[in-house]
């Protein structure tokens, strides 16, 4: 969503397209502030295959957060031993035998071996946005960085379930802020009273509930190997 769709969705909430909203020039400020808070839990993953190096600058990524370094290939393939059998010529050589014990160790062995030389051990430098390896050899050519894009404005986020989100909290931030202006004077001459202090618990009560979801679902948010 661009800025002007968030500010239009917005108004058009507390407003209902009637009223002229009171922020409505200042809703984009709203939005900047949700934006913010809910990027620190933003964690739709984005991949970079690079030469290897064992220090590897990625602010040229915008890598605001490093989850899993890997080998951009397996070092040892599907061939097991010294031979040039693969791993599925082995698979088609134990049919019609009835000792398939040898086969199965040797399946298992040679996907644990590169399971187990895949993933590399790092150290991330959230300050510097450098990326250092620890590889024993032999050394990859490149290797595969699964990293949190930093998102530098609001229209670089595309996932909806970010974007929903965003315009939750910017919209309560909205309803907090219309309130108080509203509920700062009290018309008592008037029939009519204004809605600012409905607002205010309204909106309130949203950021809280946004908040409490978001920090009790952290695990669940950020993604596991």
């Amino acid at each position: 969503m661009t800025m002007q769709e968030y500010v239009d969705d917005i108004d058009f909430q507390i407003s209902g397209g009637v009223l002229e909203l009171e922020i409505k020039n200042q809703i984009s400020k709203c939005v900047n502030k949700a934006f913010r808070e809910i990027k620190r839990y933003m964690n739709t993953p984005s991949y970079k295959t690079v030469p290897y190096s064992n220090s590897i600058d990625c602010s040229k990524y915008n890598a605001y957060n490093v989850i899993s370094v890997l080998r951009s290939a397996p070092i040892y393939g599907t061939t097991y031993g010294t031979s040039d059998m693969d791993i599925f010529s082995l698979a088609a050589s134990a049919t019609g035998t009835s000792y398939l014990n040898y086969y199965e160790n040797r399946m298992m062995q040679i996907q644990q071996r590169n399971t187990i030389s895949t993933d590399l051990e790092f150290i991330w430098e959230p300050e510097t946005r450098m990326l250092r390896l620890s590889v024993n050899p032999p050394y990859p050519s490149h290797v595969t960085i699964e990293y949190v894009y930093d998102y530098k404005n609001v229209e670089e986020v595309k996932d909806p379930y970010w974007v929903d989100w965003i315009l939750q909290l910017a919209t309560a931030y909205a309803k907090v802020i219309t309130g108080r202006i509203r509920s700062k004077f009290l018309l008592k001459s008037s029939q009519f009273e204004l809605d600012g202090k409905d607002l205010v618990t309204e909106g309130n009560e949203e950021v809280n509930h946004i908040r409490e979801f978001l920090r009790a679902n952290v695990d669940n948010l950020y993604p596991h190997d």
